[in-house]
């Protein structure tokens, strides 16, 4: 691939200028959903970058371009072609393990260790591979997926603990710490997104920035549910810590169980394999039953908004059409007050489910959205 020097805004201006700054149409910070850009002008990009455009898609191929002329510049010509190559033929991903805090902890790392420090949680009952299309594509950076507690291959806690969304937290500071990073990109999908925010939030100088995959924040609870929410916490609690982890037949029937529940087959097969342990009796649900109950305390509207204000980096926040947005009017809101009170705040939406990050064909635009994210705030 030549460099991209040469590319043209949708007016036919050359994108760089002698000062090799991005021009304004791409430091445009989208503010509300309504002025959310368009996923799919990243496909029609990066299918035809030579194209001009206009409208909101103007924005999205003016970063992109200034996201590619800058890591050109940065890497000569040579690495930039073989950062070129990553994606879904890449190298597979490198095992990693960690003892934090008492808790054995797994992930998956791919790209070179030099590279961009991103930190990916992810969502409820899935594990590190959720990210096995996405990661690959994002390149120039060195991307580390967790395996969160009591999910996929990582250790559950001990038997009087939780699974409350900020147990997380320390070991996520522990993780970094034995990266040897003293910040990274926080990258979260769903309860990683949430986790993710609080991280940002309660640890600003350790978040770079922040992006978050098909939601943003806890949904906000009435002060008066905490009664009720601490009884089905206790009730849950009991119930779960005596329950044998479900166990399938054959893989194919955790598939279609993940199916009845709303993913795609292609989500629930790449699911699969680090979800399951097989065992004579048949195929065991590696994840802690206890996370199927009820949360010990969760935040109110006043908590939920001071969390949002804590936030000093940049937040990227990708939805999905037919995501949790289509079937939770509250995500609407959410995102809303995400844009009210993050000083840094950019969203946009993309084709696919809930896992549309899992899905090849949306993977690649969501890299690139990502990519000219961070290259807009100085990260590329």
């Amino acid at each position: 691939m030549s460099a991209p020097g040469g590319w043209r805004q949708g007016d036919g201006s050359p994108l760089i200028g002698a000062s090799g700054r991005c021009p304004a149409t791409a430091t445009a910070i989208t503010k509300s959903p309504s002025d959310a850009i368009e996923g799919r002008a990243v496909a029609a990009f990066r299918a035809s970058p030579s194209r001009r455009v206009s409208g909101p898609a103007r924005k999205v191929a003016a970063a992109l371009q200034f996201a590619d002329g800058a890591r050109y510049a940065r890497t000569g010509q040579d690495e930039w072609q073989g950062m070129q190559m990553n994606g879904p033929d890449a190298a597979p991903p490198r095992d990693c393990r960690w003892d934090v805090d008492g808790l054995r902890l797994a992930g998956l790392a791919w790209g070179h260790e030099g590279g961009i420090p991103v930190l990916a949680l992810h969502g409820w009952m899935d594990h590190a591979a959720s990210f096995r299309e996405l990661a690959p594509r994002l390149a120039g950076c060195h991307v580390v997926a967790l395996d969160l507690s009591g999910q996929g291959q990582s250790g559950h806690r001990a038997p009087h603990a939780t699974y409350n969304i900020w147990d997380d937290l320390p070991q996520i500071a522990g993780i970094l710490d034995r990266l040897g990073w003293k910040d990274c990109v926080l990258l979260g999908h769903s309860r990683g997104a949430s986790i993710a925010t609080l991280f940002a939030a309660v640890q600003p100088e350790r978040a770079r920035a922040l992006v978050a995959l098909d939601w943003l924040v806890p949904e906000p609870v009435p002060d008066e549910s905490v009664v009720s929410t601490l009884r089905a916490f206790i009730e849950a609690t009991r119930k779960h810590k005596t329950r044998p982890a479900r166990t399938f037949a054959a893989k194919t029937d955790y598939v279609e169980r993940r199916q009845s529940q709303g993913n795609s087959r292609q989500s629930s097969e790449a699911l699969a394999d680090r979800a399951l342990a097989e065992t004579p009796g048949g195929f065991r649900l590696r994840g802690d039953p206890r996370h199927f109950g009820s949360s010990a305390v969760k935040l109110t509207q006043g908590q939920v908004e001071a969390v949002l204000r804590a936030i000093r980096c940049p937040v990227l926040n990708l939805w999905a059409e037919d995501g949790v947005k289509s079937r939770r009017p509250k995500a609407t809101e959410l995102a809303r007050l995400g844009a009210r009170l993050i000083p840094d705040y950019q969203m946009a939406e993309f084709p696919g489910d809930h896992h549309f990050h899992l899905d090849p064909r949306i993977a690649g635009q969501i890299a690139d959205a990502i990519l000219a994210f961070l290259t807009r705030n100085g990260r590329p």
